[in-house]
């Protein structure tokens, strides 16, 4: 019943936050707390995962990259039902996920291989829907294009030209067949990996160029760019 209201969800782009000021102590945001509340219900799984679970029994997804990311929030009135991050790498910074799955010199050799910088690079992840909203796919879909279309505006307009986006998807979900399926590729580097800390086997994907995606996701990365704010900067393709 829920996936049938989809049309009546609002979306919202939330910036990295003040580093300095957050890992000093300072309270975070109550929107990034629901953010990795959600994210730690869906990711415990009925107990599949049972570390995304607090010893007081709150759900928890709380990691270091959250502070230095973008985040796209989808909310069904006052209910988070979805969300992703944007991680743009940088020199010295921390690591992304994908990088902690393949190991800092698998993914460095990975990069090479596909041309591209650690400065280039994006990570797209913790990709998540409420399971009650999955049923027609729809936000799921939009959720990746919010996020692609946020990457290009990052990039100036010009992000698959210039860099690389990557993202770590799991295959128990089948995130990588809906990956596939808007045209990113599974890097050679990587096939299927096994992940421990999701119990999962993941599969590394990227994209370098628009021409890979399919036209029908294009216009969907259009349409969620005006939906999240990115009419200035963003370039049509």
């Amino acid at each position: 019943m829920r996936d049938a209201h989809c049309l009546a969800l609002s979306w919202q782009l939330r910036s990295p936050l003040d580093r300095r000021s957050y890992c000093g102590g300072r309270c975070l945001p109550d929107w990034l707390k629901e953010v990795r509340s959600l994210r730690g219900s869906v990711l415990f799984d009925n107990g599949r995962r049972p570390h995304f679970r607090t010893g007081v029994g709150c759900f928890c997804d709380a990691d270091p990259i959250d502070l230095y990311a973008y985040h796209i929030l989808v909310h069904d009135g006052m209910r988070l039902v979805g969300c992703v991050r944007v991680y743009p790498l940088v020199l010295n910074g921390l690591p992304c996920v994908t990088e902690k799955i393949l190991g800092q010199k698998t993914f460095s050799e990975m990069l090479h291989k596909l041309g591209a910088k650690r400065t280039e690079t994006v990570e797209i992840g913790r990709w998540i829907v409420d399971p009650a909203y999955r049923a027609s796919g729809r936000p799921g879909v939009q959720l990746a294009a919010a996020s692609a279309a946020l990457a290009i505006t990052l990039g100036n307009g010009s992000v698959f030209q210039r860099r690389i986006i990557v993202c770590s998807a799991g295959t128990g979900d089948r995130q990588d067949l809906m990956l596939a399926r808007i045209g990113l590729s599974a890097a050679r580097a990587a096939e299927a990996i096994t992940c421990d800390d999701f119990k999962d086997n993941v599969r590394v994907m990227y994209c370098l160029d628009t021409q890979q995606l399919n036209p029908r996701f294009l216009r969907v990365i259009i349409k969620m760019a005006k939906t999240i704010g990115l009419t200035e900067g963003f370039v049509k393709f």
